[in-house]
């Protein structure tokens, strides 16, 4: 849900548009582009409460499955055998994304921002059973008291 929110509203920043296909009805294919936010982009306080967005994350927060297939790939040959993968979901070939690198890569989608996420530990449209371990350093600049919080690093977004 969090990819999807800040996808969603971050069009004026993302660099590729946030696009979202849907299996029902014979498949729905989404595109965002052209939705703003309300708001200033940066001001997380307009959904977000006090100290709720912050690094750390809580340890429970689950990876997204931003794919779910029965492939390392991600290439099902069928719809039928995505619909055969949904039914053993979480499978070690989903597509996922880590928890903090969600978050941030739902509105920082450049490839500089990218590398940087990868280079700290997160990991974007890997299979499950490849990041299962993975540690995301994201906290020792990101976190608060750190050279470039999260809140402050936002706020910078309308100066």
């Amino acid at each position: 849900m969090k990819e999807m929110i800040h996808g969603i509203h971050a069009s004026s920043i993302r660099t590729t548009d946030y696009e979202h296909v849907r299996d029902r009805s014979g498949g729905l294919y989404y595109n965002w582009s052209e939705v703003t936010f309300p708001n200033d982009i940066g001001n997380c306080l307009v959904c977000h409460d006090e100290n709720t967005y912050d690094l750390p994350l809580a340890e429970n927060v689950l990876m997204t499955t931003n794919r779910t297939t029965g492939v390392a790939n991600g290439q099902d040959a069928t719809t039928a055998a995505v619909r055969d993968a949904r039914k053993t979901v979480p499978n070690a070939t989903d597509w996922v994304i880590t928890p903090a690198t969600g978050a941030c890569y739902s509105c920082h989608d450049s490839a500089d921002n990218v590398a940087h996420m990868e280079a700290l530990g997160g990991a974007i449209d890997k299979n499950r059973s490849d990041v299962l371990g993975y540690v995301e350093n994201c906290v020792a600049c990101h976190g608060p008291g750190s050279i470039l919080p999260v809140g402050e690093v936002h706020t910078a977004l309308n100066e």
